[in-house]
């Protein structure tokens, strides 16, 4: 079998890894919202500082960025820290 030419050059083209990590359907967004309405919070609540609108959420071909989740997230565990096995409802949705 011939050796490989240590000079050639391959190149690849591959999606950024960073990108693909980092954005996310807005679906599970979509599901948190809907986990903090359950309990009485309204989407503004859920939302805040998040940089996703309301208006957003109907985009169902959205996109949002792992901070933008995490934002959401952290409003719901904030608002919801006296809901026992919250963590546990969200992670069935």
């Amino acid at each position: 079998m011939a050796s490989p030419d240590r000079n050639m050059i391959l190149s690849v083209t591959v999606a950024d890894p960073m990108r693909t990590w980092n954005v996310r359907g807005i679906a599970s967004v979509r599901l948190l919202v809907s986990l903090g309405a359950e309990h009485g919070l309204s989407a503004g609540d859920c939302l805040r500082g998040s940089a996703i609108t309301v208006e957003g959420l109907a985009n169902l071909s959205g996109e949002v960025e792992t901070n933008q989740e995490l934002a959401v997230v952290r409003n719901l565990s904030r608002r919801l820290a006296d809901v026992p096995g919250r963590g546990r409802e969200a992670g069935k949705r």
